[in-house]
């Protein structure tokens, strides 16, 4: 099952399973539960204030067991065939979710781990999901610990995201980035690349220089991070 947190337009959070998700922009949206997890409806991936005109995110993706959900609608089967359901939920509707034994194993509180660990290339993509491909982060701070290194990122998306990246065995990235404009996790034999495909340095701050036709890496063992929601 594919799992979100939620952001509230008034800045409280919750865990929620997801039914279906499409990616449509600004007018992205889900099927999973509200707050009191009682009731299926639609929540939606950005929250825009006609008051202020500012658009803030609702949806923050753990993990994406669907696919691709560009081209249109995705999720579980079950939930997408049946018609009348799907298209009650579409019309605006909140479903008890006592109305459909179907829903029942899902209506529970969510308790997240301190650390996600990644340990296929489904957990990275879902890594690379929640932090828009780290588009727009900007590394907060890099500390080293018994071989590890701990990047924290301000993704610019209204959360923290502290990745620790177990086991280095070789980098080029300390000093070298400041800002990343995309990037790619790949799953390799010894463990993981982090790559930064495109990035800008600080121009305020002393660099190394980069190295012609070297993209900054990481290559680590494991992969482990966590996620905090800015209020």
């Amino acid at each position: 099952m594919t799992h979100a947190i939620v952001k509230n337009p008034d800045g409280t959070t919750y865990v929620s399973p997801l039914f279906a998700l499409r990616f449509e922009g600004l007018s992205s949206l889900a099927v999973g539960l509200d707050e009191s997890l009682t009731h299926v409806c639609l929540l939606k991936h950005w929250h825009a204030n006609p008051r202020t005109h500012l658009v803030t995110r609702g949806l923050f993706h753990l993990s994406n067991e669907y696919g691709d959900p560009s081209a249109g609608w995705v999720g579980a089967d079950w939930f997408l065939r049946d018609e009348a359901l799907f298209r009650r939920v579409m019309n605006g509707e909140q479903i008890p979710v006592a109305d459909d034994p179907r829903f029942a194993p899902y209506a529970r509180p969510i308790i997240l781990p301190e650390w996600f660990e990644v340990k296929t290339q489904q957990d990275a993509d879902d890594l690379e999901c929640v932090s828009f491909d780290f588009h727009d982060a900007t590394v907060d701070t890099l500390t080293e610990e018994d071989g590890d290194w701990i990047v924290r990122f301000d993704t610019s998306w209204e959360c923290i995201i502290t990745v620790r990246f177990c086991g280095v065995t070789k980098a080029y990235f300390k000093d070298v980035v400041y800002e990343i404009l995309n990037s790619e996790i790949t799953k390799t034999a010894e463990g993981f690349t982090f790559t930064v495909l495109d990035h800008l340095a600080d121009l305020d701050e002393d660099h190394e220089p980069a190295l012609p036709d070297v993209k900054p890496y990481i290559q680590c063992k494991r992969i482990l991070w966590r996620i905090e929601i800015e209020s």
